[in-house]
This record gives C-alpha cells, sequence and structure tokens, in this order.
C-alpha cells in the first residue's frame, strides 16, 4: 500500500501525525545514543582498562527517557496494547461509551501518577546531583511528567473521537477499525 493511501485514510490530525514522527525519531535518537554510550563503556572497560564513570547513569537514563518517549509514542499511534477482555466477556453494545470511558480512566492514570506524581518526584530531586553527569536527578526525572502530559493529551483526544465515533476502538491505518474491539458505532 503507497504512503498517499494511508494518509488518505488516516484519521489523526496534522498535528497528531507530527507528534508521532517526532516521538518516533526522539527515541530512534535515544536508543542510537544509548548503544554508543553502552559500546563506548564496553570498550573503555574491556580494551582500555579505566571505565569512565558517566556511562553508567547516561545510558541508565536515556533508557529511562526511552521507556518513557517509547509508551507516549506507542499510545499516540494506538499501538499500545488494547486490553478488551472485559468487553467481550461482557457482550456490551455501547463500544463507544466503553472506548470513552476507558480513555478518561487512561487520562485519569497519567494526570494522577506520571503529571502530578513525576512533578513531585522532580521536585523532589532537583538539586539532587547524578554522580558523574553534569545535570541532576530533576531534569532526569522529567521524562515522567512530559510523558504523562502528552499522554493527558491524547487521551483526551482519544476520548472526544471515541464520543463522535471515529476510532473508539484500535485503529489500524492499513485496515481500519478493528471489529475484535469496536462495533459499528454510526
Amino acid at each position: 500500500m503507497s504512503a498517499s493511501a494511508i494518509t488518505s485514510s488516516d484519521p489523526r490530525t496534522r498535528v497528531e501525525r507530527l507528534l508521532g514522527r517526532a516521538l518516533g525519531a526522539l527515541c530512534v535518537a535515544l536508543f542510537a545514543v544509548m548503544v554508543l554510550i553502552v559500546v563506548w563503556q564496553v570498550i573503555a572497560r574491556q580494551i582500555l582498562h579505566d571505565s569512565p564513570a558517566w556511562t553508567g547513569p547516561a545510558a541508565q537514563y536515556s533508557f529511562v527517557w526511552l521507556i518513557f518517549a517509547g509508551a507516549t509514542w506507542m499510545f499516540a499511534e494506538r499501538e499500545h496494547v488494547a486490553i478488551d477482555f472485559c468487553t467481550k466477556l461482557l457482550r456490551i453494545d455501547h463500544t463507544r461509551t466503553v472506548a470513552v470511558v476507558g480513555h478518561l480512566m487512561t487520562f485519569a492514570f497519567a494526570a494522577l501518577l506520571l503529571l502530578w506524581g513525576g512533578g513531585r518526584a522532580v521536585t523532589i530531586t532537583w538539586t539532587q546531583e547524578i554522580p558523574g553527569l553534569p545535570v541532576s536527578m530533576g531534569m532526569m526525572s522529567l521524562a515522567l511528567p512530559v510523558s504523562g502530559a502528552l499522554i493527558c493529551l491524547v487521551s483526551l483526544r482519544h476520548a472526544v473521537a471515541a464520543a463522535r465515533g471515529i476510532g473508539g476502538g484500535v485503529i489500524d491505518r492499513r485496515t481500519g477499525p478493528s471489529t475484535s474491539t469496536m462495533q459499528e458505532v454510526a
């Protein structure tokens, strides 16, 4: 299938597509940086017999940022794991309502744990230094509230779309709405 065919049937807005591309590029860059750091750490330890102190924490925190950026990316692209066994088990016909409630629960989770809890973690650790790195622990913890804010925005957008009957289930841009998770809502 050509890229123009996918784009023309893609229900996402231009901002959503841009966010997806930006998060994807960030994940690729973070992964590349993490691999380079670990490779340098191995070379320095095994060949030079002098492992730099900064490589361990740098790899660790690039991995943390990669995890949260990747989770946000997959949620925004609707490529995350969708747990729909309750809907199937109860044979609920109101998939639009279930989808809206699910997105609002995701919003509440992201707002409470990632945005608020992550914000508190940033505040508490902002002045705590990371040995070997020129950044604070709070700067590294920013991954939580940044990811939380983006997931909140995306989940609200998904909830509005589901309420309107657009993309209430998992969207596969190649085949359209999945019949296993979304019945016709028109």
